[in-house]
């Protein structure tokens, strides 16, 4: 989709080859054999998925995403599949992690509800298994990526350190040729 960085979700059903088509941070499906992708900056992803129901969804999830509660939303419209939300697996995507994201306290509090005096460090990665929960999603079939986007690195075989993913915030550039890209798809 082209992301909005909002609380959309959109059913999909069939291929869509043109990204001006489909607007919004949040993709939801019950074909198999279809799959979904999302690129991505710094901003985590989540799949959801329901092996019962045949439901996967597939949510950009940035600060605006989570206070306009995107999460709670597509584990409701999981449930429009049919799903139940013990059963749903959800995996929460490469994002940055709280060692590199810093909010305002007007913004900070829009995501996790409490009030703060000055900039503060914010865990998005908690903050969505916490929604997760609340919505109904078993805490045990919850997965995250633990390395952030920004500042995490490998060694390459001549011994040189290179980021392990793309990072808006580490670059300062939003180049389309280089992005995370996130695939789901079921059989």
């Amino acid at each position: 989709p082209r992301l909005c960085h909002g609380a959309d979700i959109k059913y999909v059903t069939n291929y869509n080859p043109y990204v001006e088509d489909l607007i919004g941070d949040g993709m939801v499906t019950d074909r198999a054999k279809f799959a979904l992708t999302v690129g991505f900056g710094d901003c985590p992803s989540i799949v959801l998925f329901d092996g019962t129901s045949g439901a996967l969804a597939l949510i950009h999830v940035g600060w605006r995403g989570i206070a306009g509660g995107i999460v709670e939303k597509a584990v409701g419209t999981m449930m429009s599949f049919g799903g139940q939300r013990h059963r749903i697996q959800a995996f929460i995507g490469p994002g940055v992690r709280k060692c590199c994201y810093e909010l305002d306290p007007v913004t900070a509090s829009k995501v996790d509800g409490m009030a703060h005096q000055g900039h503060v460090h914010v865990d998005l990665q908690f903050i969505i298994g916490m929604r997760l929960v609340v919505s109904g999603v078993l805490a045990e079939n919850i997965k995250a990526e633990e390395k952030c986007t920004c500042c995490a690195t490998t060694v390459d075989k001549q011994g040189v350190k290179k980021p392990i993913y793309f990072s808006y915030r580490r670059e300062k550039s939003l180049d389309p040729l280089n992005t995370n890209m996130l695939v789901v798809s079921f059989y």
